[in-house]
């Protein structure tokens, strides 16, 4: 793997930004909206077009592992940052030996902290990468220590997946009932590594307790089938935007998984689901994730469930009416565009460690790593 050193230094003023993704979630758009509302000129190179594509100054898609490196290729000294959000880590690499410039990685997953075993393809976008992105201060820290990232001088910053102030929904007024959850979900027949995603006991233990459960997202046939078994109420996935304005409908916004076999990836989870419940003015419930819980506890803006089992004491105790007055209020402040700074700031570090770093040569062939045709020929992703 040949990695570029002498990249153009990275001037003060508006910067000329390429987003690479895969399937491009909605993490990348608020990352995207927030730098071309601030004066930032960004494109995108996709293999899926994400919610919002039009807001791009130019998009291109590629369906291979061969097309996507032919595009970098073209385009490999036109931008100032190489802004590449996982997973799978394999375009992360293709950026990294194909372009001149400061390669970001955007880390949205890490399988070093929620499956058992970690490529070599994880460990190399983590060391080769000019500056890191994470979703949290506690994979964060454990990323820095894991890969002893200070000693090398490789920058980081937290950048939560906050919604953009364009999106807030306006509070109706309305009578709210029920709990929401939007999402991934499975059942558990279809966990595989990711056991986080079967919450099937927390919607039994819910709906037993007598709330009113409601489910979005993508999922097959039989999956909504054994949630509405349950008592569950199961919906298609909407539109993004149609999406925030269902889940501002609601009382309570679900954001809680099973940590069980335990893993550091829930433990410090801060979902897109919570800022999304946030940006509609719902309060949000959090079951076994640490830093979530921590997060509504400091905020007032929810309830931290201690135990699912009882989790109408502690429910019917909290006082709703100050809870969604308090996320009325604070959402104002938890909007992507308070985070461009953060950015920037990530970018102009991560072009200064390009600048000086002398990493050697790995003389390894993308191929023989993982490449997107891997990803491609999966007929379910993982995260």
């Amino acid at each position: 793997m040949s990695v570029v050193i002498d990249s153009k230094k990275l001037g003060s003023g508006p910067k000329k930004i390429l987003m690479v993704g895969w399937h491009s979630c909605v993490r990348l758009v608020k990352e995207s909206l927030a730098l071309i509302k601030s004066g930032h000129s960004v494109s995108l190179i996709t293999h899926m077009l994400p919610h919002c594509w039009n807001i791009f100054d130019d998009v291109s898609c590629y369906f291979n592992n061969d097309q996507l490196i032919k595009k970098l290729k073209k385009v490999k000294d036109e931008y100032d940052i190489f802004h590449v959000h996982n997973e799978p880590n394999a375009i992360v690499l293709a950026t990294i030996e194909n372009v001149k410039r400061t390669v970001i990685f955007d880390a949205h997953d890490y399988n070093l902290l929620r499956v058992p075993g970690c490529r070599e393809d994880e460990i190399l976008a983590v060391l080769y990468s000019d500056g890191i992105i994470n979703v949290s201060q506690g994979i964060d820290a454990h990323i820095r220590e894991t890969y002893n990232l200070d000693k090398m001088g490789i920058p980081t910053e937290v950048i939560y997946s906050w919604c953009s102030e364009d999106w807030l929904v306006k509070d109706e007024g309305h009578e709210r009932k029920a709990i929401v959850y939007e999402g991934g979900y499975r059942s558990p027949e279809n966990m595989s590594f990711f056991t986080y995603r079967n919450i099937t006991s927390l919607v039994y233990h819910l709906i037993k307790q007598g709330y009113e459960f409601h489910l979005y997202g993508k999922v097959v046939p039989q999956t909504k089938e054994i949630y509405e078994q349950l008592g569950a109420i199961t919906h298609n996935a909407l539109d993004y935007k149609d999406l925030l304005l269902e889940l501002g409908k609601y009382k309570w916004g679900f954001s809680g998984f099973v940590n069980e076999p335990f893993k550091t990836h829930i433990q410090y989870c801060m979902t897109n689901k919570l800022f999304e419940y946030i940006n509609a003015g719902t309060p949000v419930l959090t079951f076994g994730t640490e830093e979530q819980n921590a997060f509504v506890k400091e905020y007032e803006i929810g309830v931290a469930i201690d135990k699912i089992q009882d989790a109408k004491k502690q429910i019917e105790a909290a006082d709703w009416d100050k809870l969604h007055k308090n996320v009325l209020e604070r959402r104002k402040e938890f909007v992507m565009e308070k985070q461009v700074e953060k950015i920037i700031g990530l970018y102009e570090k991560a072009d200064k460690y390009n600048q000086s770093c002398k990493r050697p040569d790995l003389d390894l062939k993308i191929e023989e790593v993982a490449t997107m045709d891997d990803r491609l020929k999966k007929v379910e992703g993982g995260g």
